[in-house]
Formats: structure tokens, sequence, C-alpha cells
């Protein structure tokens, strides 16, 4: 595990960047980015004078979906499953209602425990979409996409046309939200509710048709700040991915670029390229090659058109603008920043991005800022740091701040707020054992440890259980659900199944015979053909051969040796053919017999009430996965990536938010 020390970060920042200014970027404001604003307390204590900047990352593309959701809206917020909306991702737009997560469980996941989910689905095509959204979705979670018309980048849309979906999942969410408080700290939770999405409007109703999503974010960032510190913050500002790395002659030179020029440079290229290619190998993200070999892994942005990866050859530069890409010439092959810049402000004009893949944009800003990072976010930064590692192995010197990263005790924080109660969602209801009524918070906060353990260890339970008895057996121990008369229901259909077999063994019996005999006359039909085919081949082919030669001895031999062959092998081969039709006759009506026996009405009735028990017990066991799942992966991950606006709506008094900062640890990423 990394070691987290605040008082040791804080000095080791003061040492090696007395200057820096920290940069909080993030691609939406309504999950987890605003809590930075703990980052911001901590600075006002420790270290006053630190300016923080507060990001919107524009860059990206906003998620698009193809899957059919409306002929007229362009923007709707959908849930996550592992089947209508399998790969959904929605970073500029995503949503976690209280004690909600983004982790969804999976039909790999249900399978490896033995649970036999597409049985369970069904075959109509409704049905199975229905019960993939009740057992695989995500709880509490939803994000914004673009349904129609062509991609964009989130710098690019629109405020006014992705608003109403916006104000859509803030009602979801609030409402949501709002179900899981009681009394006064419900009531004060709508007020909450209400000024955010008054914010919203407000910034709606006053802007002008081209305002962006980036500008709205921008307008509402320190609002979130101020609703979590309880004042104005001081040395801070906000600003866009758009704004830092708008790329021309005036701005080339800022360190933030400087990474840039190593692919540019004809000293460094091959080794920033191969190193680059190297460190995203096996990530899921593409080498250099993958684009063609003149690219460099940086993409130009220019506003309304879209955004494209850079290729710098001998004599032309191009980007990937979809649809078309676009090349421009130039006096040789790019080799500077500055060449860069006035090639493309000459072309785009003064308002281009410049912006890193990935791993490389890290290293951009890490020039120029102290990133910070929760734990758990941004996890392609080891990347980053080993890409980096090779290049100063290369003697390529790289001056880059450390990244910090905030570890919060988001649950443990709730243990003295001792005015709120949580009506705890479905899966934590159980797994939490509160019989549907309110937990106060501070029992939450000392419980919610041990719950995630207990529910590590029913994984391990769930994925032992294989048999239907066993399942059966363990929910009887385990459940409120009185699963004994069903332990006995299933012995007994069981027993008179057993009953009406043993009744039906000798027609099994005959039968197995019958099929032996069947199979030893195979054996002895092969055998006869294969010597047919062998005897054709040594004596009658050749007088048929002579014979059409017009050798009347040969034709008459011929006859004699077809003659011979009837006896010896086609009227035997006829013979046990007919044999075994008569068996199989024999076989057909046996079985039929004995299927009749096996189907009676007190038969059917039994396998019918087998069939719904094991139905139940694996519907039982997919459940207690669900919630176990939920529970096992949510609670870790929201607490160390809590939605912001939980916080004053739990616990109006702002003393969440203290507790949150006061325990808040941090440590440093090299990169």
């Amino acid at each position: 595990m990394p070691h987290f020390s605040l008082q040791k970060t804080l000095e080791e920042l003061q040492q090696q960047a007395p200057n820096t200014t920290f940069l909080a970027l993030g691609q939406t404001v309504f999950w987890d980015e605003p809590m930075k604003a703990a980052w911001r307390r901590i600075l006002d204590r420790e270290w006053p004078s630190a300016q923080l900047v507060a990001g919107v990352h524009d860059t990206d593309y906003f998620a698009k979906t193809t899957a059919h959701v409306s002929d007229t809206e362009e923007f709707a917020a959908l849930a996550h499953d592992d089947g209508a909306t399998r790969g959904l991702w929605s970073a500029a737009g995503e949503l976690s209602s209280l004690l909600g997560s983004e982790d969804v469980p999976t039909r790999a996941f249900y399978e490896s425990l033995g649970i036999p989910f597409d049985k369970l689905a069904g075959r109509d095509s409704i049905e199975r979409r229905n019960f993939y959204a009740e057992y695989t979705s995500a709880y509490g979670w939803r994000g914004v996409v673009q349904t129609v018309g062509s991609a964009q980048i989130a710098h690019d849309v629109l405020a006014k046309k992705f608003g109403p979906a916006l104000l859509a999942l803030l009602e979801w969410g609030f409402k949501q939200s709002l179900s899981c408080l009681e009394g006064q700290t419900a009531a004060s939770a709508q007020e909450i509710a209400d000024k955010i999405c008054s914010w919203v409007s407000s910034f709606l109703e006053s802007c002008h048709d081209e305002c962006t999503l980036s500008e709205l974010y921008q307008y509402l960032l320190p609002k979130f700040y101020e609703l979590l510190l309880d004042f104005e913050p001081t040395n801070f500002s906000v600003t866009s991915t758009a704004s830092l790395l708008l790329f021309n002659p005036a701005t080339a030179q800022l360190p933030r670029f400087h990474f840039v020029q190593l692919f540019l440079d004809p000293n460094t290229r091959d080794y920033a390229r191969a190193a680059y290619s190297k460190a995203v190998a096996g990530g899921g993200m593409y080498a250099l090659d993958h684009f063609g070999p003149s690219a460099l892994p940086f993409d130009v942005v220019v506003p309304g058109a879209g955004r494209g990866t850079l290729h710098v050859g001998d004599g032309s530069i191009t980007i990937d603008f979809p649809p078309v890409p676009i090349k421009v010439a130039t006096q040789g092959t790019i080799t500077s920043l500055d060449e860069l810049s006035r090639v493309l402000a000459k072309e785009f004009g003064d308002n281009v991005i410049l912006v890193g893949k990935a791993v490389s944009l890290i290293s951009m800003l890490s020039a120029e800022f102290t990133l910070i990072f929760h734990e758990t976010a941004s996890g392609y930064t080891d990347r980053t740091a080993a890409m980096n590692s090779a290049l100063r192995q290369k003697g390529i010197e790289l001056k880059l701040n450390p990244i910090v990263r905030l570890q919060y005790q988001t649950w443990d924080s709730l243990t003295d707020i001792n005015n709120s109660n949580l009506l705890l969602p479905e899966h934590l209801a159980e797994t939490f054992q509160t019989n549907g009524k309110p937990i106060a918070a501070p029992l939450f906060a000392n419980r919610w440890r041990e719950v995630v353990s207990e529910q590590k260890k029913n994984l391990t339970q769930l994925r032992q259980l294989r048999s239907l008895k066993d399942i059966l057996a363990y929910f009887g121990s385990r459940s409120h659900t009185d699963w004994a008369p069903r332990i006995e229901d299933l012995s007994t259909q069981r027993a008179l199944i057993k009953h009406i077999f043993s009744q039906t063994a000798d027609y099994r019996k005959q039968m197995e015979e019958i099929k032996c005999e069947i199979r030893v006359l195979q054996a002895q039909r092969n055998s006869l053909e294969e010597k047919s085919a062998k005897d054709y081949k040594q004596r009658l082919r050749p007088l048929q051969e002579l014979a059409l030669a017009g050798d009347e001895n040969a034709s008459k031999q011929a006859a004699d040796v077809d003659k011979d062959r009837q006896i010896q092998f086609v009227d035997r081969i006829l013979g046990i053919a007919n044999d075994q039709r008569s068996l199989k006759k024999q076989l057909k009506e046996l079985l039929a017999v004995k299927r009749r026996a096996e189907r009676t009405e007190a038969a059917i009735e039994a396998r019918t009430k087998i069939a719904t028990i094991e139905r139940d017990a694996n519907l039982e066991k997919l459940a207690a996965a669900r919630r176990a799942y939920l529970t096992l992966h949510g609670l870790p991950h929201t607490n160390s990536r809590p939605t912001f606006w939980w916080l004053p709506m739990v616990d109006p008094t702002g003393t969440w938010f203290d507790n949150i900062t006061d325990t808040l640890e941090a440590r440093l990423e090299e990169v």
C-alpha cells in the first residue's frame, strides 16, 4: 500500500516546488471533483499563499451511444448495466446518488459464482433486457450521453442543448438521495438540491445560445467549492483544458508545451516515440504505429471542427480530423514548437488547442502544475511514469512536479454526525441488516468496514455453493425467508421422480440391451463393408477392366465373382441392416412406453416443482451476490471518491466535511 502522510507531503512539496500552482482537473463537476475543496482548506491552514486552479477537462469527446434512445433529444441520461448499455462511459455528465457508485456486477461475475445467468435471463429479448437491467446495473449511477448528431468534444457541447438532460439527471439523483434521508435532514437536503438546480437553471436562462457545457461547469465550480468551504475560496481560480492548452505563437513556449518538443526535435524524437509506445502497450491504448509512422501522442483540437491525432512528416503535417484528415504543407520537417504553432495558427487561427493523449497529457501539465488526484482516479499515471523513466534513462532531462494523491476517510468521518440517519438502499439494508429501519450515521461509520469484510467472505461462500441442495441449505440457515419447506419439498419431489424411474428400470435395461445389439451389428456391418470394398478392388475390378477391353473370358469370370460377392457380402449386409431396423423399431416402441410412464401428471408436476425451486434458489443466490458486490465495491470506491453534494445534504452543519478534511491524508506520486 502507498504511504500517506499529509504533513510529510506538504513538507516535500514546499521543498521541491515552493512556487507551484496546484491544478485540480476533472471532467464533471457533479461527482467527486469539487471534493478537492478539502485540499484548498488544507492549503489555507498550512500554505495559504499557494494557488489552486480548478479546471474542467473539456477537450475529450463527449460520451456517445449507438443505442436507440431518442429520435429527437440530442442528450439523455442512461443507467449503466452489462446488457443494453454495456461499455457505457460518461465522464463529462455523470452523477451518483447518495450511496451509489459506478460499479457494474457483470454477467461474467455471476457466472464465476456458478450462477446460470443466461438460463435465468430467459430467451425473450425484452425479458432478457429487463433481467440485465435489474441485476447488472450500477446502483445509483447515471450518465448523460449524446444520442444523435455527430460526436463533439465537451468544449463544443452547447449548454442549452445539454441543459434539459442535465436537469433531468439532477432531479433523478436528488430524488433518489432524498429517499435515503428523513425528517429535518431531508428538508435541509431538499434546500441543497433546490439551490444547485437553481444555479444551473439561472445560468441556462441568462447565457447566450452559444455558451458551452465548459462555461457552465466553470460557473458552477466556485459555487460548489464555496458550498463545502462555507466561504468564497481565496487564491483560487477556474479554467479548462481548452484554455490551458491553447497553442499559438504567443503560448508555444510555456512550460506546459515543453514535453511536445521532445517529439519534434530530431535528436530525441525516436526515443520519445519508442518510450510512449512501450508505456501504453497492454493498457488498452494504441501505440503510435497504430496511427501511422509520423504520428505523435498529441491531438490537435479546433473548436467547432473536432479533434484529431497530429502527424508531423517530411514536408507536411496531418491532423486526423473526422471524417477527412487535413494535410498542411510545410517547408521541410517541423522541428520546433514555434514552427508548429505558426503553421497551425496560419491554417486554423489562434484558437488551436494542443492536448496530449492520456499518458502524455500528465507530462505536459506536470511541467508547470502540481496535479491533484483522488486515490484510484486516473489509473494510467503509472504508464506516464514508465514513459518518463525510459526517457530519463536516455539522458533526457525532465523537470516535472509530482502528483498529489488525496485519500479521504469519507464514511469513517460520519462518526460524530449524530443528527442524521440513513435509510439505506435495499442492498445495503440487507448487508447492514437494518430490517428497513434507519441507521444512525455514527453506527454506519463504525460498521461499514466490517460489513465490507463480511461481504467479501460471503462471496467466497457463494462461490462454493454448486449443488441445489447446498444453496438451499445455505439460505435456509441465513435468510429470513423460510426455506425449510422447500428443502423438504425438493426431497419429496426427487424421491417421487426416483420412484417413477425405478418403475421404468426394466424398460431402460431392455433399451440398453437393444442399443448394445445395434452397436454389435453395426460393427459387423462395418467389417463386412470394409472386406467387400477390399475384395472388389482385388477380384472384381481387374476383371471388369479386362471385360471392358473386350476379353469375353474375363467378362464371364466377372459375372461369377459378382454372384459370389452377392452371397458373401451384399446379402449379409442387407440382412444386418434389416435386423438393425427391427431393433430400432423395438427401441422406439420401448422409448414411447418409458416416456408415457415417466411423464405422468404426477411426474410432470414433480419436475415443475423441482425446476421452480432450482430457479428460486439461483435467483436468491443471484440477489445475494449482487448485494455483496455492490457493497464490497461501492463503499470503498465512494469512500475514496465521494460525490461532493452528499456532504451538505446529509450534514448541513458542515461537520462531515470538517472531519474529512481533518483526517485527509496525501502522498506524492512521482512522474
